[in-house]
C-alpha cells in the first residue's frame, strides 16, 4: 500500500509540472501588464503602459475581456484605447475594426506555421493585418508553472504595403518575439509593425499579474511603474557611445574616461542576466560584447559609486 501511496504522489508531481494540453485563459477579470513606452525605437522610455482587464462585455453574442490600456507619464495619465480579446481552447483572438476576429496568438500552431495579427495603429489611426510566423517553441516556469512559449518573426504587412510608405518596411523581420502563455507577447500585447522602427521594441513587458497568479516582474525596470523623468537623469552619471545600435552578434560601448566601471550585465528580453564582465574583461573606457541570444537586450554598467546606467539594444 505504501508503495502504491509513493507512486501515486510521484505521477501526480509529474503531472502537476507539465505544461498544460489547454490554454489558460488570457486576459482574466483583475489581470495587469506594465509595458515600457518611448516615443522611438532608441530613445529612452519616457513612461510605461498599464493594461488592465476589469470588466467583460457581450457583443454579438460572444463575450469579450476588455482591456483598458492607459498611458502613464509623470505629467498625464488616459486612457489611450480598449481592445476586446477572447480565448478559445489555444488560441487567443482580438476583435478588430472590421468586426472580424484575428489571432493574437495560437498555442496549436507548429514551428514554420503563421498566423495574421490585426492591431490598432495609433500612428495610421487604423488596424494593420501582420503575418507572424512561429520559429521556437518551449516552455518556461514562472511562479511555479510550466508555461508554453512561441519564438514568433513577424514577415510584414499582409497586405503588402509598407508603414507610412517606407519600402524597407514592407519586408522587415524583427526575429524573437517572445509569446508567453498567459502573459501575453513580452514585446507588446498587440504586435505593431513599423519596419526597423518598430514600436514593440521599446514596449517590453514590466510586469504581469493576476488573482490567480503572483506577481512576476521582468527586471526590465527596477519598479513595474517606474518613469523616467528627462533625458539627462538616465545619463546623469556617465555619457555612453554604442555602434553599432542593431547589432549582428557584437557591439562596442564606449564610456567618459572620468567613469569608474565595476562591471558590465547584459539582460536578455525576459530580464534574465545573460553575462556579467568583470574589470578584467574590459578596458578602462571601452568594452566589446558579443551577444548569446537575438532579440532585445539591456546592457547595464555599475560603476564604483554604486550608481548605474542603461542602454538597450537590439542583436539580430
Amino acid at each position: 500500500m505504501k508503495t502504491l501511496y509513493s507512486l501515486f504522489f510521484a505521477l501526480a508531481a509529474i503531472a502537476f509540472l507539465q505544461p498544460s494540453s489547454a490554454q489558460t485563459v488570457f486576459a482574466p477579470i483583475g489581470a495587469e501588464w506594465y509595458n515600457s513606452y518611448s516615443a522611438s525605437a532608441f530613445g529612452p522610455t519616457y513612461s510605461y503602459i498599464r493594461s488592465e482587464v476589469s470588466r467583460d462585455t457581450v457583443i454579438n453574442g460572444i463575450t469579450f475581456q476588455v482591456i483598458d490600456k492607459y498611458r502613464e507619464s509623470a505629467s498625464s495619465n488616459f486612457l489611450q484605447r480598449s481592445d476586446y480579446v477572447r480565448t478559445i481552447g489555444d488560441k487567443v483572438e482580438r476583435l478588430a475594426d472590421d468586426s472580424l476576429m484575428y489571432t493574437l496568438y495560437d498555442f496549436s500552431l507548429s514551428v514554420g506555421d503563421t498566423f495574421i495579427t490585426k492591431s490598432y495603429d495609433i500612428y495610421e489611426g487604423r488596424d494593420v493585418a501582420i503575418i507572424h510566423e512561429v520559429v521556437a517553441t518551449s516552455t518556461i516556469t514562472i511562479n511555479g508553472q510550466v508555461l508554453r512559449t512561441q519564438q514568433v518573426e513577424s514577415l510584414g504587412r499582409a497586405d503588402g504595403s509598407s508603414p507610412f510608405g517606407m519600402t524597407f518596411g514592407q519586408h522587415a523581420s524583427i526575429p524573437d518575439r517572445l509569446i508567453i502563455e498567459r502573459l501575453g507577447n513580452t514585446m507588446y500585447m498587440f504586435p505593431q509593425d513599423y519596419g526597423l522602427w518598430d514600436s514593440d521594441l521599446t514596449r517590453e513587458l514590466r510586469c504581469y499579474s493576476d488573482p490567480s497568479f503572483a506577481l512576476y516582474e521582468t527586471g526590465a525596470t527596477s519598479t513595474c511603474d517606474y518613469i523616467y523623468t528627462s533625458t539627462e537623469e538616465i545619463e546623469a552619471e556617465i555619457q555612453l557611445n554604442i555602434y553599432p545600435t542593431i547589432a549582428n552578434g557584437q557591439t562596442r560601448i564606449e564610456w567618459d574616461a572620468s567613469a569608474d566601471v565595476q562591471s558590465i550585465q547584459i539582460f536578455n528580453s525576459l530580464g534574465e542576466l545573460t553575462q556579467v564582465l568583470s574589470t578584467s574583461e574590459f578596458q578602462n573606457t571601452a568594452a566589446d560584447i558579443q551577444f548569446q541570444t537575438n532579440g532585445m537586450h539591456v546592457i547595464k554598467l555599475t560603476l564604483a559609486d554604486g550608481g548605474s546606467v542603461s542602454k538597450k539594444i537590439l542583436n539580430y
